[in-house]
């Protein structure tokens, strides 16, 4: 990413590890008065990405410049956070801002669950409170299903 978002998500993963480096995709990195300090902590890299390689896990970030570098991981922090951005960085299935999921508020992604604001159109404590139970009991379910 390159704007204030971008800066927020690497803040936070300075709790895993300060090797971080905020790749802008070939644009400015344009932040805010309170995250202009932030920005020290972090490499930046304004190259324009071509293409992500790798096996089972991801293992390189390739330049439009045809370089290449060794990476253990990728955050996409484009714009602003929404209640699904989360969801869609785990490869969730998700239809305009809500997470899509089956009867028992199971996502796509087996074992991973998902209720309230995030999963429904209808905004209401109650409806939240119900699909919570719901993917509680599923949880619970599934876990047991395991042993």
């Amino acid at each position: 990413g390159n704007r204030d978002y971008a800066v927020h998500e690497a803040n936070e993963l300075l709790t895993f590890t300060q090797d971080i480096t905020i790749y802008t995709n070939g644009k400015e990195l344009i932040v805010s008065g309170k995250y202009r300090d932030d920005i020290q902590k972090f490499k930046i890299d304004r190259r324009p990405v071509s293409k992500l390689e790798g096996g089972e896990t991801l293992e390189r970030i390739c330049f439009a410049d045809g370089t290449c570098e060794k990476i253990d991981g990728l955050f996409v922090a484009v714009e602003s956070a929404s209640s699904v951005d989360f969801a869609r960085k785990l490869g969730i299935v998700v239809e305009g801002n809500s997470v899509v999921t089956d009867e028992k508020q199971q996502t796509n992604i087996k074992g991973i669950f998902a209720a309230g604001d995030c999963t429904s159109a209808l905004k209401q404590i109650s409806v939240a409170v119900g699909q919570g139970a719901v993917a509680g009991k599923a949880m619970a379910e599934y876990v047991k299903s395991l042993k």
